[in-house]
């Protein structure tokens, strides 16, 4: 059995290696959705999968750092960061950065659209975001 749970969150970033130009140099939003799904092979004593209510202080709680937020690489120019951080007070430095599009292999098939899915924030203002 799975049960599952989608939150919902805003924040706006800039994609580098994005083949748009739009993407790549402009700074946009989007609506970003999480979805965690659970599974057991049987149910609890409560007769549930999981209890939802345990766990949902803890992930809204992490993904309300993401809300309205500025995300970006922490591979970012010291500029960019110093500017992101002087123009928002709410921001998140990811701990990665896709590989730049030179190194992709080249195919004859259409490429992905750009997108980026955030992960636990290494640093973030304001609190309270714990990873």
């Amino acid at each position: 059995m799975i049960i599952r749970k989608l939150y919902k969150f805003e924040a706006s970033h800039i994609v580098r290696n994005c083949s748009s130009d739009r993407c790549k140099y402009s700074i946009h939003g989007h609506s970003f959705r999480v979805e965690v799904l659970l599974s057991a092979d049987k149910l609890d004593d409560g007769q549930m999968v999981y209890d939802f209510g345990l766990m949902k202080g803890t992930v809204k709680d992490m993904l309300d750092g993401f809300d309205h937020a500025s995300l970006y690489w922490e591979k970012e120019a010291p500029e960019y960061q110093k500017a992101i951080k002087s123009h928002s007070k709410r921001w998140v430095q990811l701990p990665s950065r896709p590989p730049p599009s030179s190194s992709r292999a080249s195919s004859s098939s259409p490429s992905r659209p750009c997108s980026t899915r955030p992960s636990a924030p290494t640093a973030m203002r304001p609190p309270p975001c714990t990873p």
